[in-house]
């Protein structure tokens, strides 16, 4: 991972298999993903980041890069823990996700882009 991004502010929550949230780029994980957490925290070990300038993360002075964002996303995962995780993505979520093929992840996104649903394989 590369440094010029800050640690990701990260909410852990619910037990069961590996699940990463990957927000969309205006929203944060409160934004796109409250209704639904505590339903995916009742079968999975909720990994939920927000990206730079979400939530609790501050903002960073460069342009936000893609592969760097994919980069963090995973390592807030990994650092807690998580090494094994399905991923959900909203938006730019999806982009994130569609991404994590580097990482030894395999994706399924539908014709939209709205929705991705990957799963981490390591």
């Amino acid at each position: 991972m590369r440094n010029s991004f800050p640690a990701l502010a990260t909410t852990l929550t619910g037990t069961g298999p590996g699940l990463l949230l990957a927000h969309g780029a205006t929203g944060s994980i409160e934004d796109n993903f409250a209704p639904v957490l505590p339903a995916l925290a009742a079968a999975h070990t909720v990994v939920a980041p927000d990206y730079p300038g979400s939530g609790e993360t501050p903002v960073v002075d460069a342009p936000l890069d893609l592969a760097e964002l994919t980069d963090s996303v995973v390592d807030s995962a990994v650092q807690r823990g998580v090494g094994r995780f399905a991923v959900l993505g909203f938006s730019l979520g999806t982009l994130a996700g569609t991404g994590l093929g580097d990482h030894g992840v395999a994706t399924l996104c539908d014709h939209r882009g709205d929705l991705c649903l990957c799963c981490h394989r390591g």
